[in-house]
């Protein structure tokens, strides 16, 4: 997944792989990587049991209506409440918004899918780059050839 972050004036832009078979997340952040463990469950394709249906409606006009539920529900174990709209029929994901609370903070973020294709085009999109796959909390990927970056954040 690749994000762009906008904050107090200044605009980053990272990738993040989650690999929840194997329990690591990696983000890439420009040349640096970060490895972590997750301890998290993956979000459920459609919704879980407990969401609560909020209603219907579409997005577009028209004959380019696409017409979705709205669904909430709670991840405890992320401590998340998600609010997402899908598409009626196949739960294609349109739209999200995500509130997280900490014990520090809560964060907020809204996400709209475009460009939706079903299935997994190219694999290797989750493949963390050379050098990223260690030991180590961080590594720097300085050394490894900067196309890397290029071509996972599009």
């Amino acid at each position: 997944m690749a994000v762009s972050t906008h904050y107090d004036g200044e605009s980053t832009d990272s990738k993040f792989i989650i690999d929840f078979w194997n329990k690591r997340e990696y983000n890439i952040d420009g040349l640096n990587c970060t490895e972590s463990s997750v301890f998290l469950e993956m979000v459920p394709r459609c919704v879980p049991d407990n969401a609560q249906y909020l209603g219907s409606s579409y997005m577009g006009g028209g004959n380019n209506q696409i017409a979705f539920d709205s669904w909430n529900f709670f991840m405890a174990g992320w401590n998340t409440n998600i609010t997402i709209a899908l598409s009626q029929g196949d739960c294609t994901p349109l739209a999200e918004a995500v509130i997280t609370l900490t014990k520090d903070a809560k964060s907020s973020m809204m996400a709209v899918f475009t460009s939706f294709t079903p299935g997994i085009k190219d694999p290797s999109v989750f493949v963390p780059p050379p050098g990223c796959q260690s030991n180590h909390k961080q590594k720097s990927l300085r050394n490894v050839s900067v196309n890397i970056q290029e071509n996972n954040m599009a």
